[in-house]
């Protein structure tokens, strides 16, 4: 943020809370850390005596306030006079932002401090209405918050704040089940089944081998029975002649 000065001029002028900072010419880009401050003024009631000092984010109109979120809640006793707001991503951008102070119990001790601007993520924002509408009666503009995402965080807040952070479950190998297959493997792992091992293929190789080597046998086994048929004639042959010899005349 970017602050000119050091001196806030109340929307509401009141007892109590004399708000410092933002002043009206602080800039403020979403993610940056805005300091909020303010004093005593030194009248009645004092902020000592106040339950909790709550600090809301508004925007609206003098009359009709708009209240977009409660920045921090303090305990007057520990004398904190500041408190840190992580800007937000608004919308629209422009000179519509402030901040009202209470004490959390009695809603007439109320203090604001000045309108503010807030840009856009690049820094960039629309000029403020010229000449600046009286004390009271500015229109302002309904705003709202787009995003609290930010890489900032609050600092040196005392009770309770908002927060902002990130639940994107980051994902790790230890969150990856053992029998996970990421899709571009599994198709090749498929393949890779489909496969026979080396085994397999050796005994397939074998059993053809056996094949090729069964057919011979087949032949051998015709060349015997073909030896075996004429050596069967040969005797009978030889038997007939011998029975002829011997015959008587």
């Amino acid at each position: 943020c970017i602050i000119l000065s050091i001196l806030s001029i109340s929307v509401l002028i009141d007892a109590g809370v004399n708000p410092t900072a933002p002043i009206s010419d602080t800039v403020c880009q979403p993610g940056s850390t805005l300091r909020i401050a303010w004093q005593d003024d030194g009248k009645s009631p004092s902020i000592a005596s106040f339950p909790k000092l709550i600090v809301y984010f508004m925007s609206g109109s003098d009359q009709q306030q708009k209240y977009l979120a409660k920045v921090c809640e303090l305990l007057p006793s520990n004398s904190q006079l500041y408190c840190d707001h992580v800007i937000p991503q608004v919308r629209p951008v422009g000179k519509w932002y402030f901040y009202r102070f209470t004490d959390g119990a009695n809603t007439t001790n109320e203090y604001y401090t000045t309108r503010f601007t807030i840009t856009d993520s690049n820094g960039q924002y629309p000029p403020a209405t010229s000449p600046a509408p009286p004390s009271g009666k500015n229109p302002g503009q309904d705003g709202e918050i787009v995003s609290n995402s930010t890489n900032s965080s609050p600092t040196s807040l005392i009770g309770s704040s908002p927060t902002s952070s990130s639940s994107i479950p980051t994902s790790s190998s230890s969150d990856t089940p053992a029998s996970y297959v990421p899709v571009a493997q599994a198709s090749k792992t498929a393949q890779s089944n489909t496969k026979p091992s080396s085994a397999q293929t050796a005994k397939q190789s074998g059993s053809s081998k056996e094949v090729a080597d069964s057919k011979p046998s087949n032949v051998v086994s015709g060349a015997s029975f073909l030896e075996n048929t004429k050596e069967l004639v040969f005797s009978v042959i030889v038997g007939l002649t011998l029975n002829f010899l011997v015959l008587p005349i």
